[in-house]
């Protein structure tokens, strides 16, 4: 019996290990071609006018990501954010949509979903200081 198993091991050596060679790099080819997805919580910035002020503002978005293995390793939520870009606006309640066009995200990665997927906010006008 260990005749038998030691003859499956030993004979045909050099077979043996171009197959154990081509399998790895099939291997390694096919897990980095693959797409992962990765939860994140990432913060808000919010542009406003010197003159206005935000009320309501969350302060966290969770977005689940996509892409190769690669890109998805090295992202950290601090590199990632959502730009709000107000300025100029009126005033009142505004609802803004949370897509991959306010989500700076690296080469390869994309936006599955963003989770609340828009933001509601009240936008005013800030009070004048009285100077004495």
């Amino acid at each position: 019996m260990i005749k038998i198993i030691t003859d499956i091991f030993t004979q045909n050596p050099k077979i043996k290990i171009y197959a154990f060679l081509v399998s790895f790099i099939l291997w390694a080819f096919v897990l980095g071609q693959r797409n992962f997805m990765v939860n994140k919580e990432i913060g808000l910035e919010y542009l406003v006018d010197s003159n206005m002020a935000l009320e309501g503002e969350p302060v966290t978005i969770e977005v689940t990501l996509q892409g190769k293995r690669a890109a998805i390793r090295s992202l950290k939520s601090e590199d990632l954010s959502v730009s709000v870009d107000l300025r100029g606006q009126l005033t009142g309640e505004k609802r803004i949509f949370i897509d991959k066009s306010n989500i700076s995200l690296p080469v390869g990665v994309k936006l599955v979903k963003a989770k609340p997927a828009s933001v509601e906010m009240y936008l005013q006008l800030k009070p004048l200081l009285d100077k004495e």
